[in-house]
């Protein structure tokens, strides 16, 4: 399951510490005046995957697509190039044109849970996050971060901590797997408000302008 979850999410960063003593319950109240809704926001990404049977981890980086109303997209350029489509109920692999491979969301809830938590902290919106998840962070000088700690026993047994930092956007996400495994996400050069392209919108089945 979680090489889907390394498709769906194939960027990298740095692993964050926990965060400090002072860490409050009520962070979501101050991070929600600081993040900024989008329709559509695109950026870059890298990613570092951890895997304890493994000597080095292993590294990807591309592009995202995040768009409020149709989903996202995940274009990973290294190191091989494919696209992850990633709707309210299906994910899909499309390489050279082709699908290959198509699961719904709703079967794997890791994954449905790491979508939801994108998707709510890009959209700045923390109540999608409280209903999920148990979470407690800081909020200092226009930044903060956060741990997250999944309600659904199902998720929790799998991805027991979710670690996040940001401003106006989420800047990193760290998910902690239950076997050891380390997946840390970092992301640049988010543009807000942004114009689905032809080829994205023929991804989604949608018109150029449907992101607006």
């Amino acid at each position: 399951m979680f090489a889907i979850l390394l498709l769906l999410c194939p960027a990298g960063a740095r692993a964050q510490g926990a965060p400090p003593a002072a860490a409050r319950a009520d962070v979501l109240d101050d991070i929600k005046t600081q993040l900024t809704p989008f329709s559509a926001l695109r950026g870059s990404f890298r990613q570092v995957k951890t895997i304890r049977i493994l000597k080095r981890p292993l590294r990807s980086s591309g592009e995202f697509l995040l768009a409020k109303d149709q989903g996202a997209l995940w274009r990973t350029l290294k190191p091989s190039v494919s696209t992850v489509k990633v709707t309210s109920s299906e994910v899909a692999q499309i390489k050279d044109g082709k699908v290959g491979f198509r699961m719904g969301v709703e079967d794997q809830p890791a994954l449905r849970m790491v979508t939801k938590v994108l998707f709510a902290i890009f959209a700045a919106d923390v109540d999608e996050l409280k209903r999920h998840f148990d979470i407690t962070g800081e909020s200092k000088a226009g930044r903060w971060q956060a741990e997250l700690k999944p309600k659904e026993p199902l998720v929790a047994k799998v991805i027991p901590l979710i670690r996040m930092r940001g401003s106006k956007v989420l800047d990193a996400i760290q998910i902690s797997e239950a076997n050891g495994d380390l997946t840390a996400i970092d992301f640049a050069g988010v543009e807000l408000d942004a114009k689905l392209r032809a080829d994205e919108s023929a991804l989604f089945g949608v018109e150029s302008h449907a992101a607006n």
